[in-house]
């Protein structure tokens, strides 16, 4: 199964990339070759989950690898001008358990038809999503990083992780490029909505609000008042919880609580 195929590969690429990081090495020829290997059986498994001979499955197992796909290809592009692949040591287990869940966990959500207008809003959502929560993922690596110097154990971060400015600027770099993308996203979804209560999407809506007011407070604070390290980790998490809470939690709930 092309599944557990991808999952496979993408086990042998985390295993090489954790071992080149261990040794305080810079990702291997190998990690390279293998990882657009796992996200092409990716694509593939994705494309089969969501794309039905009735239309496309939009349900909340069967979205989740598309969304990672996304990331994948973010983080390779990105990795090209700047050293950003120790992401993957978060982001591959994670994308490992959304392949895992799409094939082996059902959902109610129907088929669905699209079209243009509706297609161009899930495409700014999902790349906005996805880099926003690179930018989470970032953050995260950032807190350790900063907490392993703060107690004096540099040889755990040293040669593994760039500089700490540098780290905070990529988590900036992504927090802005996904900023830009969601306030874009929010007004070509809300056009989509003919009943926002029948629909259903009151409460993707309220949060997708609250997210991005925390992302833009968060870079007026950057900009008007230097907020940075621990400050900036804080609203970068928050925007993050209710960036997931308006469409993975919504999604949740009207699949499997109340259907």
């Amino acid at each position: 199964m092309i599944v557990l195929s991808a999952i496979a590969i993408y086990t042998a690429a985390w295993l090489i990339l954790f071992s080149t990081f261990r040794k305080r090495q810079t990702p291997s020829a190998v990690f390279r070759y293998v990882l657009p290997l796992a996200i092409a059986a990716h694509a593939w498994a994705a494309s089969e989950s969501v794309i039905t001979p009735q239309g496309y499955q939009l349900g909340f197992f069967q979205v989740a690898p598309v969304f990672f796909i996304a990331m994948n290809v973010i983080v390779v592009l990105g990795s090209l001008r700047k050293q950003i692949e120790n992401l993957f040591l978060i982001l591959i287990p994670l994308t490992c358990f959304s392949l895992f869940s799409a094939i082996t966990i059902y959902t109610r959500e129907p088929i669905a038809s699209i079209d243009a207008q509706l297609a161009g809003h899930i495409v700014l959502s999902i790349v906005a999503y996805s880099l926003l929560t690179l930018a989470t993922l970032q953050a995260i690596l950032l807190n350790y990083q900063n907490n392993q110097l703060k107690q004096h154990h540099a040889k755990a971060v040293i040669g593994i992780f760039p500089p700490l400015q540098t780290m905070e600027s990529l988590m900036f770099y992504m927090v802005w490029a996904g900023f830009i993308l969601l306030s874009l996203s929010i007004p070509t979804g809300l056009v989509n909505i003919s009943d926002i209560f029948e629909q259903q999407l009151s409460h993707k809506t309220v949060f997708s609000v609250l997210s991005w007011l925390i992302y833009a407070t968060l870079l007026v604070g950057r900009q008007t008042f230097g907020w940075r390290g621990k400050v900036a980790i804080r609203w970068v998490i928050a925007g993050f919880v209710m960036l997931m809470l308006a469409y993975f939690g919504s999604k949740f709930v009207i699949e499997f609580i109340l259907s």
